[in-house]
């Protein structure tokens, strides 16, 4: 196997949004292409040791698995500065989910963690089930967006005007990532 454990040199990074996933913030960097997250957010929320979370994030296997690299945290609230740019433990912004499944929510309930631990469980519960959708079906859709499609789809079937039905559709296949082809016929639901 090739060497895969993170470079303890710092590589640069570029500041590309600030999003909030789950309840926690990120500041979401790129680097090389790819989205990146701090690790300290995470092992924070689940209330782990950072020496610990770092430990196991920089092995070999999780290296692969997180994306696990060291990075330089971007300055964001003074430019004009000279101080040296802190560096820290970065996973790439899709390992989060596979990182957090990891977690013991036993271990977080023990640390008096109860609240987010449930909050986890049911992610977990939730990414389990996505996970074998995927595997099994070739697709997973996450409930709360497929009621929203359903909800917008049977909203577009009740459009008369069929140019506005096609507006609605176009926007509801943008916003949606579908693929509603608006043709002759009489419903875009299935019949049932």
């Amino acid at each position: 196997m090739a060497n895969t454990t993170a470079k303890p040199n710092p590589l640069k990074t570029t500041p590309k949004e600030i999003i909030t996933f789950h309840g926690i913030t990120f500041l979401v960097v790129e680097h090389e292409g790819k989205e990146y997250v701090q690790l300290r957010k995470l092992s924070d929320l689940a209330g782990l040791t950072w020496k610990m979370a770092r430990k196991t994030a920089l092995h070999e296997e999780n290296v692969v698995l997180f994306g696990t690299i060291i990075l330089e945290t971007p300055n964001l609230t003074d430019f004009g500065n000279t101080r040296m740019p802190k560096n820290d433990v970065y996973i790439l912004f899709e390992g989060v989910t596979m990182y957090l499944a990891q977690i013991s929510v036993r271990n977080m309930k023990a640390k008096g963690n109860i609240e987010a631990a449930e909050a986890l469980l049911l992610l977990q519960v939730e990414w389990r089930k996505a996970l074998h959708d995927y595997e099994t079906k070739g697709i997973a859709v996450k409930t709360s967006r497929s009621r929203m499609v359903t909800a917008t789809l049977a909203k577009i079937d009740s459009i008369k005007d069929p140019e506005l039905k096609r507006i609605a559709a176009m926007e509801a296949n943008d916003d949606f990532g579908i693929d509603i082809q608006i043709g002759k016929q009489k419903t875009l639901m299935l019949e049932g």
